[in-house]
């Protein structure tokens, strides 16, 4: 009866010893994609927008840059699309850091405020104030500080590079339309 029992103890011991094994393989495995993705996620789209509507306006006169505001809300499904596909791509965060000065406002938001044109205004207020109906929608201000116009719309990151370029070059005063520019030079 000893030689059965023995049997039985080694096959339990055999059976944790390979499960050890792997599971320790599976961990290191594990580990190893995690810092893959770590380091080839690419960076969050926060680090290319201001966080105040007042000085990122006071910015863009200062600096003669133009200015564009994403207005958002938590529950928009193409605002979300945008923030994890255009505004992480290294192309579009490069234009908007190089040409721009950029502000998000979730359009929903009564606690944020800023000031435009002498005017205090929550980020709500704010939107309305600009007559934004749809989300995502961008404010488009000039290097004078000048609004130019809103627009709603969710971009591909190959043609929000279009539109981003299209008001950096005052296009609009050309009497170039937006949606013709975009399919001519896709």
């Amino acid at each position: 009866m000893k030689l059965p029992a023995l049997i039985i103890v080694f096959l339990a011991v055999l059976a944790l010893v390979i499960v050890g094994t792997v599971n320790s393989t599976a961990q290191q495995k594990s580990a190893a994609k995690a810092a893959a993705i770590k380091t080839s996620t690419p960076a969050k789209s926060d680090d290319v927008f201001a966080s105040d509507f007042t000085t990122a306006l006071a910015a863009a006169k200062k600096d003669k840059r133009p200015l564009f505001v994403d207005f958002y809300t938590d529950w928009c499904g193409w605002c979300k699309k945008m923030d994890q596909e255009t505004y992480t791509d290294p192309g579009i965060q490069k234009q908007i850091k190089e040409g721009w000065v950029a502000m998000k406002i979730n359009a929903e938001d009564d606690s944020k405020k800023g000031v435009f044109n002498g005017k205090s205004m929550s980020h709500r207020e704010i939107a309305q104030y600009f007559r934004v109906r749809g989300y995502p929608s961008y404010l488009f201000i000039d290097k004078e500080g000048k609004p130019v116009t809103v627009i709603s719309n969710y971009f591909p990151k190959e043609d929000f590079a279009l539109v981003l370029k299209y008001f950096k070059d005052e296009l609009y005063t050309k009497k170039v339309e937006l949606d013709r520019y975009i399919e001519k030079n896709k």
